[in-house]
């Protein structure tokens, strides 16, 4: 036994069998890391928290063991408890060491076990088919693909209709992907027309060896987007709107992670594919042998494993995937609704308890099974998508097409441009945190797709709580963070063209109506839903209330456990399109003149605004302000320029819930006191182009400081 009281305490958590969540504390950095003369702890926690000069060392360490020994973890926690990176470790089988206990594997250096595959499938199929079968509600079962790969022919084929398939998930990269194409696809529907030796139809390696693959999983057909899809077809939008649904009907999604292209293949695949070169340390504590698994169950981004997680059309693919068999970091896995299985982590009869990844896409799948809009969840899906790549910047709505497609039932009325349209005018006052840049459309006409007034137009991740004002009629919800400390009114009716010279279609802002006409009026409640009086709430205590003189809650049939401000038409008849592409959008609103003066005291990169007279205004947040560096920089540079802001949306907020976000910015003498309400404008800055205005920034101003200034009533378009 090791004589290290650190190897002790993680060896005694990691054999530990109880069903009790327990932690042990390692001790400080100081202790553990420093001080110590034992190197077997020392680069265990070196290497699974990657802990090197570049970042902020942990304050201290701890190893906890969580659902009867089936997840064993190494945290190391930072300042205010922020852990850096939670990884979990094994032990490996050894002639001392019970097998209950010892779940580590060490697959071999250049292979996979293919039977494991099968054997992943086989358990899947027995314990939870039901679970993994079942279709979103928002997606149709109906929807096939038009062609499919026969890898028993080699070639194309139009199915009928039922014949189960095998998605493939891929990049193309800078590799050059054959095509079908009307031209070629008689050719390639001829028998063996796809095999490796017709020198007309060279396919790149990661689809070959899919195509070798799907025998092996007792599949027949397979389906991927460059042989699937006819490239030069005018019904080609068509078949990509359709992509969550192919991807979702899949029996299996085979995602190729590894590589930055369709040539990188599917290695370790004996007799299919090239190896691998799997390098996968062991740990010595004491006696014990140690592995961690070569994919991190971390809290934090895993976009550095792979060019496949930073593409922006495979978030839809990864989402609306019910079983994926994953090949990332030179190991497969497998990851199902209820399961995710690890090669080098043996399985347990509790699937998620082996090792669940911290998939964001998890928590935007939720999004598609409710029946009414969740904002938060939707922005955090945005915030996923809109961080990716795009190899055309131009592509950014038609890639979050299939998405907008899915959410059609719940987000009344689809979006426009992106933008959600049931509550247009709050949407508009979308932000960033501090790193967005400006899509540039790589050909002549892609502009159109890239409004400035939209998320849309911009690369980079968003403000988690920029919709918290559309937030606010879902009072309580025991399923997700709810409720609104804010509280936003529409000043202007919006209208989206397609051109500056037409006339224009109406946005209808369907929550606003609702709140009006359920809040202030004494409507009948529509058919399935109930009025309360809120003093019969069990939840008052747990919700923000702001809302001014609201005495009423509803609730809904269909959700009995969720309270609603006020209600809306839930689970409606999805309206089509989803997604309308509107290059611009118009309205009439009332602009004023400020000017920027200080960096306001906040996180984000925003500046103070003051009047004419010197007198602080409120706050504002430029669109493209790049890194840290960069938006210092242009704080400078705006410094004493004289900006012109159009005004949106007016609402208030309460003091008490006031330091994030609402009171970023605001000097402390303008804060307001205990028992008041902070009220604002939202206001665009925009620029003019050839007559058409375009966003710039977005700010916040203090409402009285806003009615003073000198506005002027116009006419705008935006693009």
């Amino acid at each position: 036994m090791s004589s290290c009281e650190t190897c002790c305490s993680i060896l005694n958590v990691l054999k530990n069998t109880t069903d009790e969540w327990t932690q042990v504390q390692l001790g400080s950095h100081e202790q553990v890391m420093r001080l110590s003369t034992c190197e077997d702890h020392k680069k265990l926690l070196a290497h699974t928290l990657r802990i090197d000069d570049s970042i902020e060392l942990p304050r201290s360490y701890a190893v906890t063991n969580s659902a009867n020994g089936h997840v064993i973890d190494i945290v190391g926690r930072r300042a205010y408890n922020r852990d850096l990176l939670v990884h979990d470790v094994h032990l490996i089988s050894d002639s001392q060491s019970s097998t209950s206990i010892c779940r580590g594997r060490v697959p071999h250096r250049d292979w996979i076990d293919r039977s494991l595959l099968q054997d992943w499938i086989t358990s899947c199929e027995r314990r939870h088919s039901r679970k993994c079968d079942q279709h979103l509600n928002t997606i149709s079962a109906t929807i096939r693909p038009t062609y499919l790969v026969d890898t028993w022919l080699e070639c194309l084929v139009q199915p009928c209709g039922s014949e189960p398939y095998v998605a493939l998930s891929y990049v193309w990269g800078g590799a050059q992907v054959f095509r079908t194409l009307k031209g070629n696809k008689e050719l390639l529907m001829r028998h063996r027309a796809l095999a490796p030796g017709n020198r007309d139809v060279l396919i790149p390696n990661t689809i070959r060896d899919a195509m070798r693959l799907v025998p092996v999983l007792h599949e027949r057909y397979l389906w991927v987007d460059s042989l699937c899809v006819l490239q030069d077809d005018e019904n080609k939008h068509l078949e990509l709107l359709n992509m969550s649904a192919i991807y979702a009907n899949a029996t299996i999604t085979i995602v190729a992670a590894q590589g930055s292209d369709a040539n990188y293949g599917l290695r370790g695949l004996s007799g299919i594919s090239r190896p691998r070169s799997l390098n996968k340390p062991v740990y010595s504590i004491g006696p014990a042998r140690i592995s961690i698994p070569t994919v991190p169950r971390s809290s934090g981004n895993l976009s550095h494993l792979s060019t496949w997680r930073t593409r922006g059309w495979t978030l839809q693919e990864e989402i609306f995937s019910r079983r994926k068999l994953i090949f990332e970091a030179d190991v497969v896995r497998w990851d199902c609704e209820v399961a995710v299985w690890l090669e080098d982590v043996k399985s347990t009869e509790s699937p998620r308890q082996s090792n669940q990844l911290p998939d964001p896409s998890k928590r935007s799948k939720r999004l598609f099974y409710l029946i009414y809009p969740d904002v938060y969840d939707f922005v955090n899906l945005l915030t996923n998508f809109n961080i990716r790549e795009l190899t055309y910047p131009e592509d950014a709505l038609s890639a979050f097409e299939g998405l907008a497609q899915a959410l059609n039932h719940s987000f009344l009325g689809g979006f426009i441009s992106g933008l959600p349209s049931g509550f247009f005018d709050i949407a508009l006052i979308w932000n960033g945190t501090d790193n967005l840049s400006r899509r540039v459309s790589k050909s002549t006409d892609g502009a159109r797709s890239l409004p400035s007034w939209s998320w849309a137009g911009w690369k980079g991740s968003l403000n988690p709580w920029m919709w918290t004002e559309a937030a606010e009629w879902v009072k309580y919800s025991d399923d997700a963070y709810c409720g609104s400390a804010a509280f936003a009114t529409p000043l202007t009716k919006w209208s989206y063209k397609q051109s500056i010279t037409d006339v224009g279609v109406s946005i209808h802002n369907v929550w606003y109506e609702y709140r009006s006409n359920y809040t202030e009026g004494d409507l009948p409640c529509p058919s399935g839903w109930t009025r309360h009086p809120v003093s019969e709430s069990p939840n008052n205590g747990r919700s923000v209330n702001v809302k001014p003189k609201w005495q009423w809650f509803y609730k809904h049939e269909s959700v009995p456990d969720v309270e609603f401000w006020y209600p809306l038409p839930l689970a409606q008849e999805p309206v089509k399109p989803a997604l309308i592409i509107a290059p611009f959008i118009s309205c009439t609103t009332k602009r004023a003149w400020l000017v920027v003066s200080e960096p306001a005291d906040t996180h984000y990169p925003m500046v103070s605004l003051r009047d004419a007279r010197g007198r602080w205004a409120g706050t504002l947040q430029p669109d493209e302000c790049g890194g840290v560096d960069e938006s210092k920089t242009q704080q400078q540079k705006l410094r004493g320029a004289r900006l012109e802001l159009v005004e949106i949306v007016t609402g208030f907020s309460a003091d008490h819930n006031a330091d994030y976000p609402y009171k970023s910015g605001i000097p402390p003498e303008m804060i307001p006191k205990i028992g008041n309400l902070y009220h604002y404008y939202y206001v665009l800055w925009i620029e003019w182009e050839n007559g058409i205005a375009y966003r710039k920034g977005i700010g916040k101003i203090w409402k009285d400081m806003w009615e003073e200034q000198d506005r002027e009533t116009i006419d705008l378009i935006m693009g």
